[in-house]
């Protein structure tokens, strides 16, 4: 404001020096009724001549554009659901290390949201839908209720760690930028780090430090409780497949989800084998309601059989010798597990989340093994098994020496 008046006195005193010059030539001419029309003329012209002009939308030192099939409806700022449904990336930025990154407008004429945030990357849709925002046309986040479930209890207030804060600077990377530890949040990233994590996202089957890979679980954990579970499900999968060592906590989240999200037609996605003894004696016994030779032989110590000898050396002639005593007894090489066998059920096991935004993030399932018929039955079952691979390892023996 301060520069328009400046502009405006400097361009009146220009104006009156060439009516100044004009009177002097044609002192007559004062008394004329154009002469105050001609200084104002005069000046607005030399305003207009002095006036700077704008900064061109290619002197921005960082755009991300985001292209959409038709023009996005906006309200508040704040994009609908549909608009995330709709845009799919072609970002490219090019970030400075200065520059404090935040949204930018949306262009109603050519339908292109500009973005301030991407560096030098395009995010696959199916990515973008499952990342968290605290605001921009793509906010998706905000403090959420508490949830309950008669098998869970997550506190939902407290901040995400992965939500992406738009306002954040990001800035280009360098080969000293120190891995982001444990327990990382968006928010405590250093503006190098972002842009690590956020060039990442453009191939989450990439190489990473796990620092980056568990920030993104992060936020997949979340959206299995309360936002897009089969999306997050999935996606939770392909991590797995190219970055194992998150398996600690994501098998078992993935087993939370099912259940708390009643979607038992999942159950056959799991991969049993990575889950703990406990956990796939769980969900086995839901699942096909009976256990088979390998279940218990993995969870022998679960049923109070502590003896490895034949287990560990002779797996496979100990498996064999259970399923035959498992026919003899049942007619099927496997153990049947029967309803009233959940309700004898004397203890739980406790599965946790990673995200350490979601408090009291624990899942209480019963723990099979501690149902009385069950654990009387297998612990016999193990015993008979034991006592019988012995006698036939005698068998073997005296064969060789004859």
């Amino acid at each position: 404001m301060i520069g328009r008046i400046l502009r405006g006195i400097l361009a009146f005193f220009i104006g009156m020096a060439t009516l100044g010059g004009i009177l002097m030539w044609d002192d007559e001419f004062a008394m004329r009724p154009l002469t105050i029309a001609l200084l104002l003329l005069t000046s607005w012209l030399i305003y207009r001549i002095i006036k700077p002009k704008k900064k061109g939308a290619h002197q921005k030192s960082a755009t991300a554009t985001l292209v959409t099939s038709e023009k996005p409806h906006i309200e508040a700022g704040v994009a609908k659901e549909a608009l995330n449904e709709k845009i799919r990336t072609q970002a490219s930025i090019s970030v400075e290390p200065s520059q404090n990154n935040t949204l930018a407008t949306v262009d109603s004429e050519s339908s292109l949201v500009h973005i301030e945030i991407i560096p030098d990357c395009a995010i696959p849709q199916e990515t973008l839908d499952l990342l968290w925002f605290k605001n921009g046309l793509l906010k998706n986040y905000s403090d959420q209720p508490d949830f309950r479930s008669p098998m869970l209890s997550v506190d939902l207030g407290r901040s995400e760690p992965s939500l992406i804060d738009l306002n954040l600077p990001v800035a280009s990377n360098n080969a000293m930028t120190p891995p982001p530890g444990y327990y990382p949040s968006y928010a405590k990233l250093t503006p190098q780090q972002r842009y690590i994590y956020l060039t990442w996202l453009k191939d989450i089957t990439s190489p990473a430090d796990l620092g980056y890979i568990y920030l993104f679980y992060y936020g997949l954990e979340r959206h299995l409780i309360l936002g897009k579970f089969e999306e997050a499900f999935h996606m939770i999968q392909t991590l797995l497949r190219h970055h194992p060592k998150i398996g600690a906590y994501a098998h078992g989240a993935l087993l939370i989800a099912i259940f708390v999200q009643k979607r038992v037609d999942y159950f056959n996605l799991l991969d049993l084998d990575k889950l703990p003894p406990d956990e796939r004696l769980f969900t086995a016994s839901m699942m096909n309601k009976e256990l088979s030779s390998t279940n218990i032989i993995d969870a022998h110590t679960k049923f109070s059989f502590n003896n490895r000898r034949y287990i560990s050396g002779h797996r496979e002639l100990f498996k064999e010798t259970l399923e035959e005593i498992m026919i003899e007894r049942y007619g099927t090489s496997k153990f049947q597990v029967l309803e009233s066998d959940f309700s004898s059920i004397t203890e739980t096991i406790t599965i946790p989340l990673a995200n350490y935004s979601l408090d009291q993030r624990f899942l209480n399932i019963p723990n099979i093994a501690t149902s009385q018929r069950v654990s009387i039955e297998i612990n016999s079952l193990l015993v008979d098994s034991h006592e019988k691979v012995k006698v036939k390892l005698r068998e073997i023996r005296k064969a060789t020496n004859a």
